[in-house]
Formats: structure tokens, C-alpha cells, sequence
């Protein structure tokens, strides 16, 4: 049943941060993360995790949202070999999706674009009303596939907010994502509004051009929760999101409450 694949977070395995000018600051918030890393491998038959020391231990879990494939595509991951081409990949995310979210990717450019229009009609600030034009312009650029290779890491994420009214942004903050056998795993570390979940790729679409996030939102260090349709039933804190790949580089756009989405600018 797709809900017992998964019953618990993954642990938490911390990385160094280097990311010039904003390294000390994002740096500074990741002690009090609190966040979680791969604790998959006991239950598959794959020998060991990655060699980084873990921190916060979770509970073991039942088995991968993502079983390993047999098959291996260099050319996807050369350096990873535990984690395969997306290709591989057993499960569509829609086998986890919560039932109001099925169809989420086919609504949410539509409801992007309507509160674009909505939020360039109201009265900004020259600043803002600059900043909106170029995240649309970023939006609107083709997406380019994505592997593994592309993804995990640590990251910084620049977050926007909009609306209808207009737009909200925050400073760069700490973000990672991380490999555990046959799962993807992203998450925000630092900043008051937080978010983290498992990335699928996106099998509908033969270019493998963006992944699919499904996972919950936190506030400051609050535990951390699993998506609804992983096995926790709760919808209150769930976020689906769209992470894609542009000429301008990597983006993820989230699906927000009525009138309103949020953007994840990330840059290494």
C-alpha cells in the first residue's frame, strides 16, 4: 500500500556550506536547524549510506518511497552510482499524492500566471514591481533536464512570496538536498518559515525537466512533518511544489493558499 512505504524522516547528515559572501550567516543558522538526513538504508538491500557523520537519529523506516532500479546511468550521476537515473525510478509521485494534490502541476502555472497579473496590477514600489518582472521573466524561461547530479548539495535559497497584493521576499538562507538509496530529500535549514520533503522526478514528460516536490511546511525549529500521503494522513502542513532547472538556473516554485505561490531562487 503506497501509504507504508515510508513511516519516517530521513536523519540528518550536515555538510560544510560555502557559499562566499552569504556563507557566515547561513552558516550561523544551521546549528539550530534541527534537520534530518537518510536513515533508508536499513530497510533496502543496499550496503551501507553515505560515509558523512550523522547527527539527530529518526526512527527507522519501513522501506523507500523510491526503491533502487538495477540499472545505473553514468552519464545521469557519474559520482553517485547508489542513486540511479531518474529513468529508473519504480513509482510515479502521483502513487503519494494526497487527493486534492493529484493534478497540482497542471493547475499551478495557471494559477501562477493569474496572480502575476493580479500582483503586477497592484501598486508597487518601482523596486518591486522590477523584481516581480524579472521572477516572471525566470518563470517564463524553458526548463532544461535535471539529474541527481544537478540537485543534492547545499544550497542557499533566496524565497519569494506572491500575491495579490504584491511581493514578499526574504534574505538567503539555508537549504541542502541529499541522497539516501532510492530517495531524493530537500530541505530548508534556517529562516522562520521552513520547508522540507521528498523530490520525484517528473515521469510524464520524456525530458525529465523538473522534479516534484511532496513534503510540509515548519515554523522556526518545530519538528518537522511528513507529506499526508507518505503515510501521515495530517494534510494541515502539506506543500507541493515544481523544482525546475533554467537557463538562468535553478528554480522551485511552490503551490501557495488561494491568491498567493512562493519561489525558491537557488544558487550554490
Amino acid at each position: 500500500m503506497k501509504h507504508s512505504d515510508i513511516s519516517a524522516l530521513p536523519n540528518r547528515q550536515h555538510a560544510t556550506l560555502s557559499t562566499g559572501a552569504n556563507s557566515a550567516a547561513v552558516q550561523t543558522s544551521r546549528p539550530k536547524a534541527g534537520a534530518l538526513v537518510s536513515a533508508l538504508c536499513g530497510a533496502l538491500l543496499l550496503a551501507g549510506c553515505s560515509g558523512k557523520p550523522e547527527t539527530v537519529r529518526a526512527p527507522q523506516v519501513a522501506g523507500s518511497p523510491l526503491p533502487p532500479s538495477q540499472s545505473f546511468d553514468p552519464k545521469t550521476d557519474p559520482a553517485d552510482p547508489v542513486y540511479e537515473d531518474p529513468r529508473g525510478m519504480s513509482k510515479s509521485w502521483r502513487a503519494y499524492a494526497a487527493k486534492g494534490d493529484l493534478y497540482f502541476d497542471r493547475s499551478l502555472t495557471q494559477q501562477v500566471s493569474q496572480i502575476n497579473q493580479q500582483a503586477m496590477s497592484a501598486k508597487l514600489g518601482k523596486a518591486d514591481r522590477a523584481e516581480l518582472s524579472r521572477l516572471i521573466a525566470r518563470l517564463g524561461e524553458p526548463s532544461q533536464y535535471i539529474g541527481v547530479g544537478a540537485l543534492k548539495g547545499d544550497w542557499v535559497c533566496r524565497a519569494s512570496v506572491v500575491s495579490a497584493s504584491g511581493l514578499k521576499q526574504t534574505p538567503d538562507q539555508a537549504c541542502d538536498m541529499f541522497t539516501s538509496p532510492g530517495a531524493l530529500y530537500f530541505e530548508k535549514t534556517s529562516g522562520e518559515a521552513r520547508r522540507a520533503g521528498y523530490l520525484f522526478p517528473d515521469r510524464v514528460s520524456e525530458n525529465f525537466d523538473k522534479w516534484v516536490f511532496l513534503g510540509t511546511t515548519s515554523t522556526g525549529d518545530a519538528p518537522q512533518t511528513l507529506y499526508s500521503g507518505l503515510g501521515t494522513g495530517d494534510t494541515s502542513r502539506d506543500s507541493v511544489g515544481l523544482f525546475m532547472l533554467k537557463p538562468s538556473g535553478l528554480i522551485a516554485v511552490f503551490a501557495g493558499d488561494a491568491g498567493s505561490y512562493t519561489v525558491y531562487e537557488l544558487k550554490r
